[in-house]
């Protein structure tokens, strides 16, 4: 342990990067094995915070409303100590940590703040990539850490998102315009007329075995876009989101949207989001965060032989169980 009056610049850098690493961890983990945030409601099944790394310590669960108020200190601890700008891109930097608080707060429901971060993220990085320079006929159209990358980072993929056996909703390929260039920079077509996903963010393909879950700029403009439509900017909100559709369409061709009230905007915001962030891990969140809403919540139903199935809002189906083995040996309450 180093006294705090004898850290160094590089000693404060590194430490730093502890801390908002341990920030997005948190963050994706909460995603998964937490309850999914209620406003007013006290939920006791968070995530284990250990604040030290004593094991002998017992282990205890935080509740949901203590693990983002965790994630979020971590973050605005990070930020003095990050640089705004690294060689490698799967280092963090501040612009990361203003992009992953605008995530949390978008969770949370305070939109003036999270559309405040996801604005200070986009101060430092912006870059769009112009979709009519990619060669949308190759395997992976999208190169890793492209110029949108804020932070790269990507995980094993389960082999039923692969591209022999994952294939896209219809309705949703057929929501694409047809001079929306994401039609054929994300998809390809299979043997069975069916669509696969391609355009994975790490740059090498769908069929890799991984996929990109870290963040990037389209992603920022979409929180900003929503969050500014939430409040009642409804013309600030399109602006942000046109300015990266523009990016997306052939030369030309885009008409901007627009929206007459804060329903439609934040509708056409979150339709976006569906389009935009395929195979990201954020549409499980927007699941989360959105069911029950009667405007907006999503009803999965998927057909099975003769069977429907469906999962209801505000289920405990949302939250993955915890592995049995940590739950034996932290004696850990299970998810319900």
């Amino acid at each position: 342990k180093i006294d705090a009056n004898q850290l160094t610049a590089e000693h404060k850098s590194l430490k730093g990067v502890a801390l908002c690493l341990q920030a997005h961890y948190y963050y994706v983990l909460a995603q998964v094995f937490a309850q999914p945030l209620e406003l007013g409601v006290t939920n006791p099944y968070g995530l284990p915070l250990r604040e030290d790394s004593d094991f002998n310590k017992p282990v205890i669960r935080q509740s949901v409303h203590e693990t983002y108020q965790k994630i979020v200190e971590l973050l605005q601890q990070s930020i003095p100590l990050l640089p705004i700008q690294e060689k490698l891109k799967t280092r963090p930097t501040k612009a990361m940590a203003y992009g992953i608080l605008g995530r949390t707060y978008l969770l949370t429901g305070d939109y003036g703040k999270a559309s405040l971060y996801a604005d200070s993220a986009l101060q430092l990085q912006s870059s769009l990539m112009d979709f009519n320079l990619l060669n949308a006929a190759a395997a992976a159209p999208v190169g890793r850490f492209n110029s949108e990358v804020v932070f790269h980072a990507r995980s094993l993929s389960t082999p039923i998102l692969g591209p022999a056996i994952a294939r896209i909703d219809t309705l949703l390929y057929a929501s694409y315009h047809e001079n929306d260039l994401r039609k054929k920079v994300y998809f390809r077509e299979m043997a069975s007329g069916r669509y696969a996903f391609k355009a994975d963010y790490d740059g090498s393909g769908s069929s890799s075995g991984y996929a990109f879950w870290g963040l990037a700029t389209d992603e920022l403009y979409l929180i900003a876009a929503e969050c500014e439509a939430r409040i009642g900017n409804v013309g600030k909100a399109m602006q942000l989101l046109n300015t990266l559709l523009q990016s997306r369409f052939k030369k030309g061709t885009f008409i901007p949207l627009t929206a007459g009230n804060v329903k439609e905007a934040v509708g056409l915001v979150l339709n976006e989001r569906r389009k935009e962030l395929l195979f990201r891990g954020t549409r499980w969140s927007d699941m989360r965060r959105l069911s029950g809403d009667p405007d907006y919540g999503v009803l999965p139903i998927r057909k099975f032989g003769t069977e429907t199935y469906t999962l209801q809002p505000r289920r405990k189906r949302y939250t993955v169980a915890l592995p049995s083995t940590i739950v034996n040996i932290s004696n850990l309450p299970q998810n319900p």
